[in-house]
């Protein structure tokens, strides 16, 4: 009978032991896992501010193109000879 009650205290105490470790291996997780989201919530932050840098330069690189275009041809428009039209185009 002692050998039974011993066998029932060691398997309680296995079990608890491991119950213990699979809670520690649960929050180990939880805690990566909560590092890991806000890693890549950061980077997709930086991301983010990248892209709308890029996108206002192309944007102020196209304003700039289209003024310039729209300057050549109102300068060509304006030409009254061939060697007006020659002087803008090569300007």
């Amino acid at each position: 009978m002692q050998d039974s009650n011993k066998m029932v205290k060691e398997a309680k105490s296995l079990a608890h032991e491991q119950q213990e470790q699979a809670q520690k291996a649960a929050q180990r997780y939880q805690e990566g896992a909560e590092t890991g989201f806000e890693a890549a919530s950061r980077s997709f932050d930086e991301m983010n501010k990248g892209m709308q840098a890029i996108a206002e330069e192309m944007s102020n690189y196209s304003k700039s193109t289209l003024e310039d275009v729209l300057g050549a041809w109102e300068r060509l428009l304006r030409a009254k000879s061939v060697g007006d039209v020659i002087d803008i185009q090569t300007a």
